[in-house]
């Protein structure tokens, strides 16, 4: 019978899930036939891990973080926007550490 606690112990505390969830944002009128696009899927990632709930960055500091590292892997250059853009979030459990990971993804026009 401690056999069958143990493994269930075991297989409990070595058992990890994820929630995924998204949104779409659009930060450039893209009504009339003025742009061209240049690239698609520029992505910027930010990750934090809590330990029992301590440490890490809040949701607004990641969606922060992840736009700059968007920003920097684009290369805007004049008359060039971010369109598109897509934030991606994947919460990681495997006690006691939780992973918070979000992505955002973007195309680039430009515009004549």
């Amino acid at each position: 019978m401690k056999q069958y606690i143990l493994y269930f112990a075991l297989i409990t505390f070595m058992s990890s899930c994820a929630f995924h969830e998204g949104l779409m944002l659009n930060s450039a009128s893209l009504n009339q036939a003025n742009f061209k696009y240049i690239d698609y899927g520029i992505e910027g990632t930010a990750t934090t891990n809590h330990i029992f709930g301590i440490g890490g960055l809040k949701k607004m500091a990641l969606v922060g973080e992840a736009k700059q590292y968007c920003i920097v892997n684009a290369n805007l250059k004049e008359n060039q926007a971010l369109v598109n853009q897509t934030i991606n979030w994947k919460m990681t459990f495997f006690f006691p550490v939780v992973t918070t990971r979000c992505t955002i993804t973007a195309d680039i026009v430009e515009f004549k």
